[in-house]
């Protein structure tokens, strides 16, 4: 499972922990489980690359809002919101901007923004430390928020287990980069 799937999945799990299941699956945990299943991937399929876990949660926050029942939410309300909200974050930049990711998200990192958990670990977070813009003490404060939302989200030990793959990830990251950049 990947990051952004996780990220979702535990977004709508505990979404779902909050309400009751439809009164027809209500003794049935196999169309529990297939339900949950179906939700989930209506949400990934408009999910966006970068900060999923987050537009999830305002996805689902929506589907409360204009939720009449304590009952999970039906596949085609959580479509029609994420939908929605995938389109409003679609509007394509101004010809006249430029778009500079690394300043963007080292201005978001300075000004205590929220970031895509891609620019934490890896290639990106490489990007933005080589850049200048950015130190690996103030990626820290940002990694050790997204272990703490993790752990109180799926417990200690899968939070621990992610955060060392992700680190795992981060370090062969500038090992392979550092590979091929010496060897050319």
């Amino acid at each position: 499972m990947n990051f952004r799937k996780e990220n979702v999945t535990s977004v709508l799990t505990e979404f779902l922990l909050r309400y009751s299941p439809p009164q027809n699956i209500r003794n049935n945990q196999k169309a529990q489980q297939a339900e949950a299943e179906l939700l989930l991937k209506v949400l990934l399929r408009y999910a966006p690359e970068s900060d999923a876990g987050a537009w999830a949660n305002r996805v689902l926050n929506i589907v409360a809002e204009r939720s009449r029942t304590r009952a999970w939410p039906l596949a085609n309300e959580v479509g029609a919101v994420a939908k929605d909200l995938r389109q409003d974050n679609k509007a394509p930049p101004k010809q006249d901007d430029k778009l500079d990711s690394i300043a963007i998200n080292a201005k978001r990192i300075k000004n205590n923004e929220a970031v895509g958990d891609q620019w934490l670990y890896g290639k990106l977070a490489w990007d933005l430390i080589d850049s200048g813009k950015v130190t690996e003490q103030m990626l820290e404060t940002y990694r050790r928020g997204l272990f703490f939302m993790e752990k109180k989200a799926v417990g200690e030990d899968v939070a621990l287990k992610r955060e060392c793959d992700r680190k795992a990830k981060h370090v062969a990251c500038r090992t392979k980069e550092y590979i091929v950049r010496a060897a050319e």
